[in-house]
């Protein structure tokens, strides 16, 4: 799918974080390839920070990967796998049972406005 797509997205950075996520971890040379293509052409884009830092993190590049943290939390977006994270940790948690849960949908209320629009009970 993603062959047919490039003639008409080549340049774009959806095409090569695409292209990224399809490489497998066993090749971690190409998928970092992708993923600093990527950041070139959209150097605010939280989720491909949040992917390259990932890649510097594993291939012990820790401090490139400090610098785009430090980045990623200036943007004042969350990145995608953080948000999915709390999502499913707050789906799996009854309401009010743990400590953790109050803490992670007081942690959302604060970090993203439109948390109460998502989940109504924050």
């Amino acid at each position: 799918m993603l062959e047919s797509m490039e003639p008409h997205i080549a340049d774009s950075y959806e095409y090569a974080y695409l292209q990224q996520r399809s490489i497998g971890w066993d090749e971690l040379e190409r998928k970092l390839e992708s993923s600093e293509k990527a950041y070139a052409r959209c150097e605010s884009c939280g989720e491909i920070i949040e992917n390259l830092a990932y890649i510097y993190e594993i291939s012990n590049q820790g401090e490139r990967a400090a610098g785009l943290w430090a980045k990623l939390y200036q943007t004042q977006r969350i990145a995608p796998g953080l948000f999915d994270y709390t999502y499913n940790m707050l789906q799996s948690t009854p309401k009010r049972v743990s400590t953790t849960a109050s803490i992670s949908q007081a942690w959302l209320r604060v970090m993203h406005p439109r948390a109460s629009t998502i989940w109504p009970a924050l």
